[in-house]
């Protein structure tokens, strides 16, 4: 965590390019919500290495733990709202796998991570090619290219 709070804040400023004479940066821009769906071992690490730079990224935050593991979850909720994080930026929810494939479906989720079984791996990756990144694709801002889900996004401008 010290070590992200020290160099985060450097990795997300704009980078000049080589692309329309310099005049182009690449911006790395909040997504919103982010689903993160973590298996049993390594219950506060695994988490806490997901969760600090999508935080410090300016994201939101929402832990589905493995169930064995739930008061890992409660734990770091805790540890987040006695840090002084406002209610709503790192949350967490008990939730089966339909109530994952609804969460992905959810238009207020911007984006699924999913550290766990290859099965848990393939139908988010499923879902959320057909909800998650559409969402993505069809949002009205500025031209842009958004290499993949999670990755920087690209914003070409001018001056």
């Amino acid at each position: 965590c010290d070590w992200y709070a020290e160099h985060g804040p450097a990795m997300l400023q704009a980078e000049p390019t080589l692309v329309e004479n310099q005049n182009a940066v690449i911006e790395y821009r909040p997504l919103g919500p982010i689903l993160a769906v973590m298996p049993w071992n390594f219950p506060l690490w695994q988490v806490l290495r997901g969760a600090v730079p999508i935080l410090l990224a300016g994201n939101s935050y929402l832990l589905k733990h493995a169930p064995n593991v739930l008061g890992s979850a409660e734990l770091i909720a805790q540890i987040f709202a006695d840090a002084g994080f406002p209610e709503g930026v790192f949350g967490w929810v008990n939730a089966t796998n339909d109530g994952v494939s609804q969460a992905i479906n959810d238009r207020r989720i911007a984006a699924v991570t999913v550290t766990g079984s290859v099965q848990a791996s393939r139908i988010a990756a499923t879902q959320s090619r057909t909800s998650v990144a559409s969402r993505i694709r069809q949002a009205p801002n500025a031209p842009r290219c958004t290499r993949s889900l999670g990755q920087p996004q690209f914003r070409f401008t001018s001056s």
